[in-house]
């Protein structure tokens, strides 16, 4: 699993800096789009593009980070510490991003991790993280300030190759108290030591884009709730998916109708109701992008958006590639 949303609070997603591409499409066109030209192809790109062909070249907004104020504070798993964090993040300033992270901390006991990057002055972030080592204290801080490469690589070693994994998800808005009482309820019996539950936050700028804007819909302050086990020992896996698959099902009554596409793993039983979930009010016009570019469903081996028909697409006048 990996953290993307490191700087979605001041600058917004991966997809809201795409500012153009050039996309192979299934019957071989080569076709450049951006927000005047192809625009429904920029669109569709911006969240659900391995759907519709692949990406060639393309242009990216960069920011320039150099350091950032970040680490993780870790505390004995109790519900306090959830509502706290829940509260913390959810007043969290664009500047700062947060992670939450159950799992087994010393001596094997249940523990919980906030993950956090602050992006700006440092005595404004010095203040703003204040919170989380006074709230209770500490097992763990790390917080320090670092390069954001170092920040994105703090958990690499935690995620190796070869190791087994599994997923499920749901998007949560916030964490209430019977989604607190679950969370510290099966975080006393995490079916190996490498399992976790994470909450990925989504807010401030990547929360303020219009939800019809791009194909990635969810727009709105939120966590991505991650039930995560992970084992070296094949033997494990039958119990990883069990104790996955009845953990998710249930946090889903504190859950939204919802869930980040690239969290969707289970293709045993997600189907097409969870990938309709992932693209909400943008899934129609979606299909009617599939069934322009992709018609029969070359692109299948992901999320999978299905087109409505087998028809020729009707507005394939590429001759193989675009001037």
């Amino acid at each position: 699993m990996r953290y993307h949303f490191r700087l979605a609070g001041k600058y917004g997603l991966a997809c809201d800096n795409l500012l153009s591409a050039e996309v192979v499409t299934a019957d071989g066109c080569v076709v450049h789009c951006n927000a005047n030209r192809h625009e429904d192809l920029f669109w569709g790109l911006r969240g659900a593009g391995a759907n519709f062909g692949v990406v060639t070249a393309f242009e990216y907004r960069l920011h320039a980070v150099t350091n950032v104020l970040g680490g993780i504070v870790l505390h004995p798993m109790r519900a306090e510490i959830l509502s706290f964090f829940d509260e913390f993040s959810r007043s969290a300033p664009d500047e700062l991003t947060t992670t939450g992270v159950v799992l087994r901390g010393p001596e094997g006991k249940p523990a919980f991790g906030s993950i956090v990057c602050y992006r700006g002055p440092r005595d404004e972030g010095e203040r703003a993280l204040r919170p989380l080592s006074t709230v209770a204290k500490p097992i763990l801080d790390s917080i320090q300030p670092r390069s954001y490469l170092e920040m994105q690589s703090l958990l690499d070693a935690t995620w190796p190759p070869g190791r087994h994994y599994y997923n499920k998800a749901h998007n949560v808005r916030r964490l209430s108290e019977g989604a607190v009482e679950t969370i510290l309820k099966y975080s006393a019996i995490l079916p190996t030591g490498l399992t976790n539950i994470a909450l990925q936050q989504l807010h401030g700028a990547a929360s303020r884009v219009p939800v019809h804007e791009t194909a990635f819909p969810h727009r709105y302050n939120h966590y991505d709730l991650l039930v995560h086990p992970a084992a070296d020992n094949p033997s494990d896996t039958d119990k990883m998916v069990r104790w996955a698959r009845e953990r998710w099902k249930e946090l889903e009554p504190f859950a939204e109708r919802a869930v980040y596409v690239n969290a969707l793993e289970d293709a045993l039983e997600e189907g097409e109701a969870r990938v309709r979930e992932a693209y909400g009010p943008n899934y129609e016009k979606l299909v009617s992008l599939k069934n322009k570019y992709d018609p029969h469903n070359m692109f299948r081996q992901n999320s999978n958006i299905k087109p409505r028909s087998k028809s020729t697409r009707l507005t394939a006048n590429f001759s193989g590639s675009e001037a």
